[in-house]
This record gives C-alpha cells, sequence and structure tokens, in this order.
C-alpha cells in the first residue's frame, strides 16, 4: 500500500497508529488505493461533526435573515 501510494512505510505506519495526520493529498492517494472518496479518511465521522463546520453553519443561520432582508 505505501509503494503504491508513493509514501514510506513509515509514514503509513503513523497514520494507522494515528501518530500523524492525514493531509488533503495523501488521503487522495489512500482513497483511490482503497477505491474510497478522499471524504471518508478525511472526515471518518463525515464532515458535518467537525467542529470548524458547525461553528460556520451556526454563524449562517443567524446571518441568513439579515442577508436576506438586504437583497429584498
Amino acid at each position: 500500500m505505501a509503494h503504491a501510494c508513493k509514501i514510506s512505510q513509515a509514514n503509513l505506519s503513523a497514520i494507522e497508529k494515528n501518530r500523524r495526520e492525514v493531509g488533503p493529498r495523501i488521503a487522495l492517494r489512500l482513497a483511490a488505493f482503497m477505491g474510497l472518496s478522499p471524504d471518508v479518511i478525511l472526515y471518518p465521522n463525515g464532515y458535518e461533526s467537525e467542529p470548524e463546520y458547525k461553528e460556520v453553519r451556526e454563524r449562517f443561520t443567524l446571518i441568513q435573515p439579515i442577508v436576506a432582508k438586504a437583497r429584498s
């Protein structure tokens, strides 16, 4: 797997043991190898569960009425 994804065995091992975060490029390679979407690797619990996503959605909900009013 490491060879096919062009990453070192040490790097793959660190990812498997949660000692290294997976960036988007490596996630893309691992996903291609496993036939998955990179989202599954980057956000195993779904991106909707990420705090940053929730925070932005909450802020959007608060400003949405203001934006809609300004457009009318």
